[in-house]
């Protein structure tokens, strides 16, 4: 609407532009309030899924399968809810084919499947049609996740799918560094994308310090705070360097220590 009236304007058909109110949040598809987001590592979901029902009371839907399925693929929500077999999958099959008109990013690929995601499209494929389908799982989210012991509850009350999409990938940047193949699993065309799922933690820079190369300088140590290095050393050597058999010399980050 602003497009066009601007277009009215620059071609004089208005005299002024006129004053446009912005629409409330929720008619847009935002949320009236902000998201928090809920941090998920293996540990946190393996207690979520455990704590989930098999399926729904009323209508017997597999809750915890999808679930499962979510986080062992990273897949966005709509894209699951719209497989269907054969066209995406097909029984025996170790990958998914992901056709442009199911995914947000129109971004066509087929993904690897793991032994676990085999396993749930080959006990919900029932023949052709769509796998899944469309369910609301948020109540049935919410209640794990209060039975499940592991979140506080404001974490409880903004619980998603989509945050089990932010911990899968980041669980899968935790152990590779391979960002072109999340970036592919989780439907980015662009790389630089996909770094907002990936979060860091005290454990990946604790990794990326101890890869980091020394370099060999020596630096005397005048202040008395640092005589004795010795623990100095054992608690700051780099994995990849060899603490000094000088008890004088401690190393950290290829950096040595000397007293004088």
């Amino acid at each position: 609407m602003r497009g066009f009236l601007k277009w009215c304007l620059d071609r004089g058909y208005i005299a002024e532009m006129p004053v446009i109110k912005d629409p409330p949040a929720r008619s847009t598809g935002t949320t009236a309030c902000d998201k928090v987001r809920v941090d998920l590592n293996n540990d946190r979901a393996a207690k979520l899924i455990a704590a989930l029902p098999a399926c729904s009371e009323r209508t017997h839907y597999p809750v915890r399968d999808l679930i499962l399925f979510i986080w062992e693929t990273a897949l966005r929500r709509k894209t699951v809810q719209r497989l269907r077999c054969p066209e995406h999958w097909q029984p025996g099959s170790t990958t998914l084919r992901i056709a442009d008109d199911i995914d947000k990013a129109r971004f066509g690929r087929e993904v690897e499947l793991s032994e676990v995601a085999q396993a749930l499209l080959t006990l919900h494929c029932d023949g052709t049609g769509l796998i899944w389908g469309s369910f609301d799982c948020r109540a049935a989210l919410r209640n794990a996740a209060r039975d499940g012991g592991c979140f506080i509850e404001q974490e409880v009350q903004h619980l998603s799918l989509h945050d089990l999409r932010h911990g899968a990938l980041t669980e899968l940047a935790s152990v590779s560094p391979n960002l072109p193949g999340i970036a592919h699993i989780g439907g980015h065309k662009r790389v630089d994308t996909a770094t907002k799922y990936v979060h860091s933690n005290r454990e990946q820079t604790r990794a990326v310090l101890n890869a980091r190369p020394g370099i060999p300088v020596i630096i005397p140590v005048t202040d008395p705070k640092l005589a004795d290095l010795n623990h100095v050393a054992d608690v700051l050597t780099v994995g990849n360097h060899n603490a000094s058999e000088d008890g004088g010399i401690g190393r950290r980050a290829g950096f040595r220590f000397q007293c004088p």
